[in-house]
């Protein structure tokens, strides 16, 4: 028996403590009965019992191993047992619980603020070349930015390099927005590659129940407002590389404001129509004050909607006096009563537009594009 203590660190972020014993026997076994992790600012320490790996000829087998912390008022752990081998099936479980979501963005720089608690259950089987990894996880209490949820979560799958998923969004009962089908996927653990197979058929349903517009606030906090009904029923199938989207998208009674960009349009409705080779808005109105605007029209895509490369198009726009934008540095009202139409080779506008006030703040619009490059 070899009895070590060692005091560790990985980087500035990263350092901790440990115990081991080494047991020479029939079958050697590392023992770790105190470990503590120091990562930023939680530290993580090992259970009650102590962590164990027996190092079989063929195969690992971890037992014991869990790290908690309770630096927050809700306690967070990670577990993990089973085996692992480099030549025949795998049979690791993995538990996460409460992992607070904020530490973990403000310990990799996240550009993107966020909340919740994050939970996780995991099996691993199969080989490290065709791997089966199936689980179910959750993120509660969250939010990003200024936009809060109760959960999003669902169950998931990884089976002869296919990914099944299953997850809803509720943001509260019973507004919710659900993900659900199948992609393809090529997980190769032995090499740590995981690689899209864009030719292999996908399917996947997006739909949503009594949603609202305030997903809008996913965007930042630019958005002071946003709310009103948003109904969405898509299916994208077909393959990664040549995908195809069909649908509706729909908004009612609609309200955005982004102080930032001079935006505030009330009552707003839209429906946009998708199928596999054209996109059809079927009608788009706002108003502003006692102003109002009026677009729709087509675009046919050649190769599909998700190749952006269109074949034809159509619209048609109506704006009645209207404050398109209106902000303290820059503003336009206008009048228009436009037509555009066209294919590859030519495009063909129609009709009249009338600026009826413009101004801008040049000072405050350079200051603008200095702060964004920097």
């Amino acid at each position: 028996r070899y009895v070590s203590e060692t005091k560790f660190v990985l980087n500035e972020d990263i350092s901790g403590s440990l115990t081991g014993e080494y047991l020479i026997d029939s079958i050697p076994v590392v023992m770790l009965p105190d470990l503590a992790l120091n990562i930023g600012e939680q530290t993580w320490i090992s259970g009650d019992k102590p962590v164990t790996l027996e190092l079989h000829p063929d195969h690992y087998v971890i037992g014991g191993f869990r790290l908690s912390n309770s630096d927050t008022t809700k306690v967070q752990f990670v577990d993990i047992d089973g085996a692992i081998s480099p030549e025949s099936d795998q049979d690791l479980t993995l538990r996460l619980r409460g992992i607070d979501l904020s530490a973990v963005a403000r310990h990799f720089d996240l550009p993107i603020e966020m909340a919740g608690q994050v939970s996780v259950d995991a099996s691993l089987t199969g080989t490290l070349d065709n791997p089966e990894i199936a689980g179910a996880s959750s993120l509660t209490d969250g939010r990003i930015y200024e936009y809060d949820f109760e959960s999003l979560g669902g169950q998931f799958s990884i089976r002869d390099s296919l990914l099944e998923l299953d997850y809803t969004l509720i943001v509260q009962e019973p507004e919710s927005l659900t993900v659900e089908g199948q992609l393809p996927l090529h997980t190769f653990l032995d090499t740590a590659q995981s690689l899209g197979a864009t030719h292999a058929p996908m399917d996947i349903d997006i739909t949503s129940h009594r949603f609202k517009l305030d997903i809008l606030r996913l965007a930042g906090y630019s958005v002071k407002e946003a709310d009103g009904d948003l109904d969405i029923q898509l299916h994208a199938y077909n393959s990664l590389d040549d995908p195809r989207l069909e649908g509706t998208v729909e908004v009612a009674r609609g309200t955005v404001q982004v102080p930032d960009w001079g935006v505030d349009f009330t009552d707003m409705a839209a429906r946009l129509t998708l199928d596999s080779s054209r996109a059809t808005l079927e009608r788009l109105f706002a108003k502003r004050d006692k102003d109002s605007l009026v677009v729709s029209g087509f675009v046919d895509f050649a190769d599909g909607i998700m190749s952006g490369q269109f074949s034809q198009l159509e619209f048609m726009l109506k704006a009645n006096n209207l404050w398109l934008v209106r902000h303290k540095d820059y503003e336009i009202r206008t009048d228009a009563d436009v037509t555009l139409s066209g294919d590859t080779k030519q495009t063909t506008y129609g009709g009249a537009i009338r600026i009826i006030r413009s101004s801008f703040s040049l000072p405050a619009l350079m200051d603008e594009s200095t702060s964004a490059n920097h």
